[in-house]
């Protein structure tokens, strides 16, 4: 299970330079705060049902989110599955991240500080992308792997941030790759709090947790 920590806004709001406060006013914009703020701790044995279990109908023009937890069948459309993690119709209707085009690297290059090239890294990104690659790292692309590196899709999502700034639909992201999780032959489960709110609310059962919801300790810093 991948660990997610929920993020501090307050906090955030209160470090020093201008472009965090440029970061919380996109992060806002981009309707990311109800995640960035949610916290529900979790029962790894809850979440790993429905993962093992998942089956994405797709037969019906809503489609629907169909699992098993402990031997009875669940299901969710993907309009209840927006608005339990606190998101919008126009969040619902905006672009999907998969349509919008990867760059070459060098379009990258203004992510980057003075005198460092573009290179699918994070050392040396400007402070705006480089705390934003972290907060949006527990949020919506959540990994195990080497955090020095941009891997997948992460690269498109700090581009529609910034003066070209460019609203991309959270809900549909979060539900796309639930299912490519739910794919994964490593078996590295995200969204483990989101999931398990959603459960519940399905269900009407509050389960035991046996895992934290941990808040991210931030920085005066460039980094989280």
């Amino acid at each position: 299970m991948i660990q997610m920590k929920a993020i501090d806004t307050f906090e955030l709001s209160k470090l020093p330079r201008l472009d965090m406060q440029q970061l919380l006013r996109d992060l806002r914009r981009m309707g990311l705060q109800p995640l960035m703020e949610f916290r529900k701790p979790w029962n790894n044995e809850i979440i790993y049902q429905l993962y093992a279990s998942y089956h994405l109908d797709t037969q019906v023009e809503t489609h629907f989110i169909h699992w098993t937890t402990e031997g009875k069948h669940y299901k969710v459309d993907f309009i209840t599955f927006s608005r339990l993690l606190g998101l919008d119709h126009r969040d619902r209707t905006s672009t999907a991240i998969t349509n919008i085009s990867v760059l070459a690297m060098d379009e990258y290059q203004y992510m980057y500080l003075d005198g460092h090239r573009a290179d699918g890294k994070t050392i040396w990104l400007k402070p705006y992308y480089y705390v934003l690659n972290n907060i949006i790292h527990q949020i919506l692309y959540p990994k195990i792997d080497d955090s020095t590196n941009l891997y997948e899709d992460s690269q498109v999502v700090l581009d529609c941030f910034g003066d070209e700034f460019t609203k991309f639909s959270i809900s549909r992201y979060i539900w796309d790759k639930i299912f490519v999780a739910s794919e994964d032959v490593v078996k590295h489960y995200p969204y483990a709090p989101f999931i398990m709110h959603i459960i519940e609310h399905v269900s009407s059962i509050h389960f035991p947790s046996d895992v934290p919801h941990k808040v991210l300790k931030l920085s005066n810093k460039t980094s989280l």
